[in-house]
């Protein structure tokens, strides 16, 4: 026979168990003509769906659509466009107008109208750009561009995805005294946040052979602590 007590203890927790939030954090859900190309300043992989941290976030997407003009199928392909927002613990919907003519085509391209709203169809405050690029479009590095723009004052641009260069003059000396240096000179570093996502960003910089040579330094760091 089951105790009273510990019956009515589950009882008050299982409800818990289902009302819990099922992750921390915000989900953004992309339509499919949207593109994803950047987020918070690293590359990133075609998804239609992407989580992000708690606080300001920055995606860099195209829209993909097409309408009829005079009988005929028109393909559009936006210019690469800047979003930055805030939210915290929100499951997130990014919602694109549609487009039925060349002329609202244009429109767009010079003024992106695009909304992020949450699960209860509120749309957040947002701040929009657009990346430009005269000429042929292949082989764009939008990591790269995203960098530059946020170095301007733009009004999606985020100035903490923008790490400035750090010019240190260190003695010739130990590498352990080089990185107290380091340490102390550069106090702005310590932001874990701003930390991982310029590794983000410079791993997406970097070619096979230096990826492959960071990945053999963290395995040893990882062997060592063990």
């Amino acid at each position: 026979m089951k105790h009273p007590l510990l019956t009515l203890a589950l009882t008050g927790i299982i409800p818990l168990i289902f009302i819990a939030p099922a992750f921390a954090g915000n989900h953004l859900t992309l339509p499919k003509s949207a593109e994803l190309l950047v987020v918070n300043g690293a590359e990133i992989s075609k998804s239609s769906q992407v989580s992000l941290e708690n606080g300001t976030n920055q995606i860099v997407f195209k829209y993909h659509t097409k309408y009829r003009s005079q009988g005929q199928d028109k393909r559009f392909s936006s210019e690469a466009i800047v979003l930055s927002f805030t939210a915290e613990d929100k499951a997130l919907t990014l919602v694109l107008p549609s487009l039925r003519s060349s002329s609202q085509s244009d429109k767009f391209n010079l003024n992106p109208q695009v909304t992020i709203e949450d699960i209860q169809g509120d749309a957040l405050p947002i701040q929009t750009g657009v990346l430009r690029k005269e000429g042929i479009q292949l082989g764009r590095n939008y990591s790269e561009e995203v960098l530059n723009y946020n170095q301007t004052d733009a009004p999606a641009a985020l100035k903490e995805l923008a790490p400035t260069s750090v010019v240190i003059s260190i003695p010739p000396t130990s590498p352990q005294l080089e990185l107290e240096v380091l340490k102390d000179k550069a106090p702005e570093l310590k932001d874990q946040k701003n930390i991982s996502r310029m590794l983000d960003f410079w791993y997406s910089q970097a070619d096979e052979t230096t990826r492959n040579s960071f990945k053999e330094k963290i395995n040893r760091a990882d062997t060592e602590t063990h």
